[in-house]
């Protein structure tokens, strides 16, 4: 049994146990450590102390059955505290607020159960973030983590409330990755984009590190994603073709960026066809779907055009400035790629918005999405010129990116809503790939690209 796999015993063994008392003992025996040991590994692989881990679990699992309607008393006492105003007390000192405006920050689930063999994982401690936001002397500020649009609460990201306005606190695991994030974000600053850029420390730095986590703050930029209703931005056709505006305008920016020394090419769709199995037993595609896009794409992607790409235009990245986009955020997942990836991920992202958004309902009628694909990509064109055999593997890129997200979100039990709603997507695209044909005819684009 390896390290991890022992304190992921542990782990389950915590979740199954959190009515019950739970003594270190129990858990060390669980792993056959020593308590010493055990307590150390535990702290190692989970990113806080074996005893704050259970506190929280027992808080937010309590949190969830009032919210199913158990009284407040009898879901303290049932997870160990002696009085409501124990719990209440724990909850404030864990999470910063108290339980009702916990409730009105974020969307309150089922407690997502860790598992340290699926995902890569670290815990903040509110005490923890305190101690983090010294160095730019917030300590005092008012902290709550990010909500996505949808619904999802960051484990990484956390919102800090200063007099001059509101800053973002993110978390990270690899400090050569952080260094290359703040110098894309700099590179596209000083070529006319809006950006994230990080605020210095007390100290002059860029970011703080405790432990393996490193830590930067960045003023809080308004993005798309914040909308009330995202369609109200992407269906105005200017906007959308601004998105796609921007995008081009941004690859020309991470063009100069030096890849050679810190990204690695691979085989794209090399790894995209060894997901097809497990998409094949998630979405039921006749195989004429899976045949025509081997095909196509086969022949494809050897000849489309690749470089440093953003990866992850969704409306959570897209920077607004008096309601147009300007800029984007977060460079955690650049890559070099097929350069329509960001196209079709900008556009895909904003279908996954509505399908998450109306999981019960039928699927969103094509007069509401496919002029946002189309703009995107038109606004696109209107800077760079996209090549012919671009043009033809849009539609196989859009399935591509469904085939990814598919088959990632199905690895991780917490995505499990994600992944349902990319499995219709990608079934009502198929169903709907007329629409995906891009008519290029008439497109207005500037030549002589550098």
């Amino acid at each position: 049994m390896t390290r991890t796999e022992a304190i992921q015993k542990a782990i389950d063994y915590i979740e199954e146990n959190l009515k019950s008392e739970i003594t270190f003992e129990d858990l060390a025996g669980e792993t056959y450590f020593s308590r010493s040991y055990f307590m150390r590994l535990f702290q190692e692989a989970v990113g806080m102390s074996c005893m704050k881990y259970i506190n929280r679990r027992r808080l937010l699992w309590a949190l969830y059955e009032m919210k199913a309607g158990k009284k407040g008393i009898e879901a303290a006492l049932e997870y160990g505290y002696d009085t409501y105003a124990g719990f209440f007390k724990a909850f404030r000192q864990e999470f910063g607020c108290s339980p009702s405006e916990y409730r009105k920050r974020y969307t309150i689930g089922r407690p997502h159960r860790l598992n340290l063999q699926q995902e890569g994982h670290f815990m903040v401690s509110n005490q923890k973030l305190r101690h983090i936001l010294a160095h730019w002397e917030s300590e005092d500020r008012d902290v709550r983590a990010v909500k996505f649009s949808n619904g999802m609460i960051a484990e990484d990201m956390w919102v800090v409330t200063r007099e001059d306005g509101r800053y973002i606190l993110s978390a990270c695991t690899a400090e050569a990755a952080l260094k290359r994030c703040i110098a894309l974000s700099r590179l596209e600053e000083k070529e006319g984009l809006s950006a994230a850029l990080p605020v210095k420390t007390r100290d002059g730095e860029d970011y703080v590190t405790d432990g393996d986590l490193c830590f930067y703050l960045t003023r809080k930029r308004r993005v798309v994603g914040e909308l009330e209703n995202p369609l109200d931005f992407y269906g105005v056709p200017e906007n959308a073709q601004a998105v796609g505006q921007n995008l081009a305008k941004l690859h020309r920016v991470l063009r100069k960026f030096p890849v050679s020394e810190m990204y690695e090419e691979s085989d794209e769709f090399a790894k995209v066809l060894q997901m097809l199995s497990g998409v094949r037993g998630a979405v039921s595609l006749p195989e004429d779907f899976y045949r025509e896009y081997v095909d196509r794409m086969g022949k494809l992607a050897p000849v489309l055009p690749r470089q440093l790409i953003h990866r992850d235009p969704n409306g959570s990245n897209i920077i607004l400035e008096k309601g147009k986009c300007t800029g984007f955020l977060h460079f955690e997942l650049s890559r070099i790629n097929y350069r329509i990836f960001d196209l079709c991920y900008a556009a895909t992202a904003v279908l996954s918005e509505l399908y998450m958004k109306h999981e019960e309902k039928e699927a969103p009628a094509e007069k509401i999405w496919f002029p946002i694909y189309h703009n995107i990509i038109r606004g696109y064109e209107s800077v760079e010129v996209l090549s012919e055999e671009e043009r033809k593997a849009l539609p196989y890129m859009v399935y591509t990116i469904q085939i990814i997200c598919v088959s990632s979100f199905n690895a991780y039990d917490k995505y499990e809503r994600l992944a349902r709603a990319n499995e219709k997507m990608l079934l009502w695209l198929w169903g709907h790939r007329e629409g995906l044909e891009y008519n290029f005819k008439n497109v207005v684009a500037k030549k002589g690209n550098p």
